[in-house]
């Protein structure tokens, strides 16, 4: 499964904000693709990238030009058969662009699975306190924003932020990485936890209970 992205009208490709994906074609640049490897059922990804796009002047030609281009190749393994989606974004203004909830709550996903691998980094030194610190930071901010996906996050860096002493640091250095590829992938991970997770679909919910029998 691949996604590429092309950039039209001096539209630049800047930077892929995800992490554990192989980003092909060199960035800055006009296009790029991102190898997505596979679904699972009912599995859904966010993908989030910077782009510089060149501004035009309203009643212009080039007002309602195409600014980028994305383009998914899969393998419907139903219908055994080669498929390609494509989907073309118009030029926006600022004054046209407000702020989109489901991308900042993508970019605090993001942000608490690089504190989390942050913090592991530390932890795997010794610094607990300063692994911590970082946790309670990241912590401090996505509480700022209250709603369902943000309390699931802030109760996946308090679950972090208690294991990060003498007794339980190695037992949560691991869970805390498995929490950041988790959130990372967007992927439930974790089998064995009675509740429930974030990216937890009904097909995980049975395979979860096969498991537990």
């Amino acid at each position: 499964m691949k996604l590429t992205i092309k950039g039209h009208e001096g539209t630049v490709i800047t930077k892929v904000l995800n992490k554990g994906y192989k980003v092909l074609g060199q960035l800055p640049g006009e296009e790029c693709g991102i190898e997505l490897l596979d679904l699972y059922a009912e599995e859904e990804r966010d993908i989030l990238f910077q782009v510089n796009c060149l501004s035009f002047v309203p009643g212009s030609s080039k007002e309602q030009s195409h600014n980028i281009k994305i383009s998914l190749e899969y393998f419907n393994v139903i219908d055994a058969e080669d498929c390609n989606e494509e989907v073309e974004i118009l030029n926006m203004y600022p004054s046209d662009c407000p702020q989109n909830e489901k991308i900042s709550l993508q970019l605090e996903r993001l942000k608490v699975a690089q504190a989390m691998e942050k913090g592991y980094l530390l932890a795997e030194q010794g610094k607990l306190m300063e692994a911590k610190m970082v946790l309670e930071e990241t912590r401090e901010r996505v509480t700022t924003s209250r709603n369902p996906y943000t309390d699931m996050l802030t109760e996946e860096l308090d679950d972090c932020i208690f294991d990060m002493n003498e007794q339980t640091s190695e037992r949560g250095m691991k869970k805390m990485m498995s929490k950041a590829t988790s959130h990372n992938m967007q992927r439930c991970v974790n089998v064995s936890k009675p509740s429930g997770n974030m990216y937890e679909n009904q097909t995980k919910v049975k395979f979860k209970k096969n498991f537990m029998k």
